[in-house]
């Protein structure tokens, strides 16, 4: 899921192309690489590149490509300060104030008996006890199972491991968006949406845990394919309209920001999730809709 990002913030504390230009032909070339994309204009470049979520118990993934990005880039961004403690603050005081159901509605009250079933078996295959999650409302609910997907597994995500290495080179580090704005994709939710994210996720659980090895792989060859598939399509085909708000509406604004970024002269590294570079108008689509170059670059 592609909002392990939100997941791990509240587990702390609880040259120019017309708009329809084709990207280069780079972009079509077989790679055995994570996806890095380089976009730039005139003045300006930045390397996008896609993460996973799932832990890596070595480096393997870091390619030479990766390196020579960074090396080249005066800044690297992310999509949240999820390791900042005022953030931390922020996102334990959202989720005490709205994390909560209004009026003691149990959580396993809104849910058909399909689903229920679900949520207690991916409860217990969490450590949660279904006492802990019913007073929750469903994004919160979500936050806390989506965080321990991959509980136990070796190794650290890709993504901690670059901000740790932004940090040890001493290189600024910027984010894309503040907690509030994140964590308020699932706050601002409407109700059945909220449910029927929470009802996808429960059912999806298990095959993200034993499909974890095999998700790992496919993003470390470069497999668009199958990181769409199973980053993106469970949710795309059982709540579609989640899907919009969380996913397709983000990709849209995510290029409005690295837009801006791009219209100041430097060179900056990008790490996302990879569930935003990849299925059907994926942020490279939407950057060269925009006029810039994008170009996948292989290893």
């Amino acid at each position: 899921m592609i909002f392990r990002l939100l997941a791990a913030c509240l587990l702390a504390f609880v040259l120019a192309l017309p708009a329809s230009a084709k990207k280069k032909e780079a972009d079509a070339a077989p790679t055995v690489a994570p996806p890095l994309y380089k976009i730039a204009d005139e003045d300006s470049a930045l390397y996008l590149f896609g993460t996973i979520g799932a832990p890596a118990a070595d480096r393997n993934w870091r390619t030479r490509a990766v390196a020579r990005a960074i090396d080249r880039s005066e800044t690297m961004w992310f999509e949240a300060p999820v390791d900042d403690p005022l953030a931390m603050e922020t996102a334990n005081r959202i989720f005490t104030e709205r994390g909560r159901a209004a009026g003691g509605v149990a959580l396993s009250s809104l849910l058909d008996a399909e689903s229920r079933a679900a949520l207690e078996a991916a409860a217990a295959a969490s450590g949660l006890s279904m006492e802990a999650l019913d007073p929750l409302r469903p994004w919160a609910a979500f936050v806390l199972l989506s965080g321990r997907v991959h509980q136990g597994a070796e190794g650290e995500p890709a993504e901690a491991a670059l901000l740790a290495e932004a940090k040890g080179r001493g290189r600024p580090v910027r984010h894309l968006f503040s907690i509030e704005d994140s964590l308020g994709l699932l706050t601002e939710l409407p109700p059945a949406a909220e449910r029927d994210l929470l009802e996808s996720f429960a059912r999806d659980f298990a095959r993200q845990r034993v499909q974890a090895d095999a998700d790992f792989a496919a993003w470390a060859a470069g497999d668009l394919q199958a990181i769409d598939a199973s980053l993106n399509a469970p949710l795309r085909t059982a709540a579609p309209t989640v899907f919009e708000k969380l996913v397709a509406e983000r990709t849209l604004a995510i290029a409005d920001r690295l837009a801006v970024i791009l219209s100041e002269p430097g060179t900056a590294f990008v790490a996302l999730n990879a569930g935003y570079l990849v299925g059907a108008d994926a942020l490279p689509d939407a950057l060269a809709a925009r006029g810039f170059v994008v170009e996948r670059i292989s290893e």
